[in-house]
């Protein structure tokens, strides 16, 4: 009887997660406790880099020399990981050099783009996981690591923090990169 209680109360509280879970969309708990040392910059960067974090968006450049399909690519913030995915209407490749832009299709700064940058969205709010995280993993279709960014310095809402080199991040003027 005790059993049986304990398990119809346990599907209640599933059942509750589940559709309190509606306002975030679809994201992986992850344990990657060793990536979250963002004090190490010996990790090589990938062909993608994340090059810009601000409130409600993340830049990213193809830092490389091929094409790269942002189709299924992945973003973690601490230990919750979303996918992305193009914006219809917009292209999902890449070339070298290149930057593209996650944000909200709705958002002001997907609509202050221009129709030529790549834009994604992911599976969750975005705005809100930045909110609550600005600690960030960049990670290909098949969860290889391409790059990270910790954006936790950036505290002032309207100041975004961007990269300048490999492991140096400066304050930035939103909208003050080549991507807007």
């Amino acid at each position: 009887m005790k059993v049986a209680r304990f398990i119809g109360v346990l599907g209640y509280v599933l059942v509750a997660a589940i559709a309190c879970n509606g306002g975030y969309g679809v994201f992986e708990e992850i344990e990657e406790e060793a990536e979250l040392d963002f004090g190490k910059a010996d990790r090589a960067l990938g062909a993608l880099q994340i090059a810009e974090i601000g409130d409600s968006f993340v830049e990213v450049l193809n830092a490389g020399n091929d094409v790269i399909d942002l189709s299924g690519w992945y973003l973690s913030f601490s230990r919750r990981r979303v996918v992305l995915w193009p914006v219809d209407g917009r292209d999902s490749l890449l070339l070298p050099g290149e930057l593209a832009v996650i944000a909200d299709p709705q958002s002001d700064v997907a609509r202050a783009l221009s129709p030529r940058v790549a834009l994604l969205d992911t599976s969750v709010d975005l705005e809100a996981l930045l909110g609550e995280s600005k600690s960030l993993i960049l990670r290909d279709g098949e969860r290889g690591f391409s790059d990270r960014m910790d954006g936790r310095a950036n505290v002032e809402p309207g100041i975004s923090l961007e990269r300048r080199g490999k492991t140096t991040m400066a304050t930035s003027k939103l909208g003050a990169t080549p991507g807007f």
